[in-house]
């Protein structure tokens, strides 16, 4: 499961995945430059959902189309 995850992850271009020289063969996955642009929304979808978690956001109700 986490190795079709970091697959598909590669595949969409937002983790690198150099293979490393040796023996045994040595994988390591970093971050693309496009998955690190994410990092902006992904701070405030996590502050979001602690503010969820804490009640502080408690009432605003869901988004309705206008």
């Amino acid at each position: 499961m986490l190795t079709e995850g970091l697959h598909d992850l590669c595949e969409r271009g937002l983790v690198d995945r150099p293979r490393l020289p040796g023996f045994p063969v040595h994988t390591r996955y970093a971050l693309s430059d496009a998955g690190r642009a994410l990092r902006p929304l992904l701070i405030e979808l996590y502050r979001t959902g602690e503010a969820l978690r804490a009640g502080s956001l408690r009432g605003t109700g869901p988004a309705t189309p206008s």
